[in-house]
């Protein structure tokens, strides 16, 4: 199996926007553990239902990797019980 060169990634945090967008809760904090390093890389999102590039610290050969969503933005009062998170996208390469 062949790794990535993973210099970024592309958040959409939320639901679908419109009506449906505070009715679940939103992703603040996210955590990526990547194997064999003990620290963490630890990402802020927004509340913004648009694309959110953040870039890594430094670029990382990665084949796999956990991505945790620490915090989140409260969905509204009655709200589902649930945290939305619609797209992610790796940039490879270089992180603008």
């Amino acid at each position: 199996t062949e790794t990535t060169d993973l210099a970024g990634m592309i958040f959409q945090g939320g639901a679908t926007p419109g009506a449906d967008y505070e009715n679940h809760a939103r992703p603040r904090q996210i955590e990526l553990v990547f194997p064999g390093e003990q620290q963490r890389v630890t990402l802020e999102l927004e509340d913004d239902p648009g694309p959110q590039e953040r870039c890594l610290d430094r670029n990382r050969e990665v084949r796999t990797f956990e991505i945790r969503i620490v915090s989140v933005y409260e969905a509204i009062p009655d709200g589902q019980d649930l945290v939305a998170l619609r797209e992610v996208e790796f940039i490879a390469g270089s992180c603008p």
